[in-house]
């Protein structure tokens, strides 16, 4: 009777992986598989002819990378780091050891962006509390709570963006506000009645803000009035997709979920240029647009959309090369090089300069090969380019650390599960993990 009930349960389960040495593969969730659950009837919105990148290339012997200086930094003022979104290649002491673990910081869920100044943590829930926690102190400084009761019960998104001691939110009811949190107190707010959805860019006294009706609006930092608003195309049905804002020294460029990119003069405040990229505009659900993060550097625009890895002139909205490439998580950009995961779980290395790949792999090959162990999937959180070398997160709390050449040097496990993608400052790792708590990790 056992060697029947075997026989079956191989018979229903043929991808049960019964590697348990590492635990590193167990990465398929409960929370994975009720989300295929709810999905399973729109199969037929599926893009098939969407091609897969499945190309491996091996490095060149005599390839050279020429990686940035280790960057040092003790602050995190906005959700990428950067005005341009570019992550660097930032100090990490890595001795997976706990410098500190708060108590629960919230009861509610913890929205993604944490930012860093003077040994405080902000963040905020999706009760709409801004919460500040003291490293030094080790303990909730100030909670502040700006909605009143008729707000109370909608789950609240706030975008929040630091400059010195205060805080610019725009939140998902219309509303943008300055708070002081030094002084725990909101020094002006402005009712905009249409939700924001978007980050935040900050530039001299200006505010930029996109809503999700695709309307850029441009804020005075002293007092929240709008100076402008340029309006571009909107889109009736909506997804996940946010708008994203990127900054140089002389342009705001903003990646509107219709798929258009604008470039605005950051001194006259009137458009450039403005360049489509969604290839397939119809009524479609299965063509809605979908891009990560804006991203520009120098004079390039980087665009990782459902569609293709791109790259533009900022000056003149000129293709420099379009890729098949469709990544998974934020790409990261060193130098002249871009690291990037695709959706079947490639690494991929490319050349900023030209588009030509450098090299491309399988992680789960790699992985499975260093480990020596059957292949299986894996759930990506996060890629970041930390000491020179790329870490590779998990939604299990492991971590893949490989060579800027795609070598795995080690593969960890965290104490503590990732609730948030983690910051880095002053050489910590700093993230929420499942249980609200605050994780600092030298």
């Amino acid at each position: 009777m056992k060697k029947l009930l075997f026989l079956i349960f191989i018979l229903l389960f043929p991808n049960c992986s019964f590697d348990n040495k590492s635990g590193i593969w167990n990465n398929n969730s409960k929370r994975n598989n009720s989300v295929n659950n709810v999905l399973k009837d729109f199969k037929s919105f599926e893009k098939s002819e969407k091609k897969v990148f499945t190309k491996k290339i091996k490095l060149d012997e005599n390839y050279k990378f020429d990686t940035s200086k280790i960057y040092k930094n003790n602050f995190w003022n906005e959700k990428y780091f950067s005005e341009g979104n570019i992550i660097s290649n930032f100090l990490y002491n890595d001795t997976n050891k706990s410098i500190h673990k708060s108590k629960k910081i919230s009861r509610y869920k913890i929205n993604e962006t944490l930012l860093f100044s003077n040994n405080f943590v902000i963040t905020s829930d999706t009760k709409g509390n801004i919460i500040v926690y003291s490293l030094k102190e080790k303990k909730i400084i100030s909670k502040y709570n700006f909605y009143k009761k008729q707000f109370r019960n909608i789950k609240k998104k706030l975008n929040i963006i630091l400059e010195k001691e205060i805080v610019y939110i725009a939140d998902n009811i219309g509303f943008l506000y300055c708070y002081d949190l030094i002084n725990n107190n909101i020094v002006w707010a402005k009712k905009y009645n249409v939700p924001f959805r978007s980050n935040i860019k900050i530039k001299d006294n200006m505010i930029f803000i996109a809503n999700q009706n695709n309307n850029l609006i441009i804020a005075d930092k002293k007092d929240g009035n709008m100076i402008k608003r340029i309006p571009t195309e909107e889109v009736l049905v909506k997804n996940d997709y946010i708008n994203s804002l990127s900054l140089n020294n002389k342009n705001i460029f903003f990646l509107n979920t219709f798929g258009s990119i604008y470039s605005i003069n950051l001194k006259s405040l009137k458009i450039d240029w403005f360049l489509n990229i969604n290839s397939a505009i119809d009524n479609s659900l299965s063509n809605l647009f979908n891009a990560k993060t804006l991203k520009v550097t120098n004079d390039k625009i980087i665009v990782s959309s459902n569609e293709n890895f791109s790259v533009f002139d900022t000056k003149t909205a000129m293709t420099n090369y379009n890729l098949p490439l469709v990544s998974k998580s934020e790409p990261i950009i060193n130098n002249n090089h871009v690291f990037t995961i695709t959706h079947n779980n490639y690494l991929v290395c490319l050349n900023l300069e030209n588009g030509k790949i450098i090299y491309s792999f399988s992680i789960e090959d790699k992985i499975a090969n260093y480990l020596n162990s059957k292949k299986s999937s894996l759930n990506l959180r996060t890629i970041q380019f930390l000491n020179g070398e790329i870490y590779i997160f998990l939604e299990n709390s492991y971590f893949i650390k490989l060579s800027i050449q795609g070598d795995i040097i080690e593969i960890k496990k965290l104490k503590n599960k990732i609730g948030s993608d983690p910051i880095f400052v002053n050489g910590i790792m700093i993230f929420v993990d499942k249980k609200n708590r605050l994780i600092f990790l030298n």
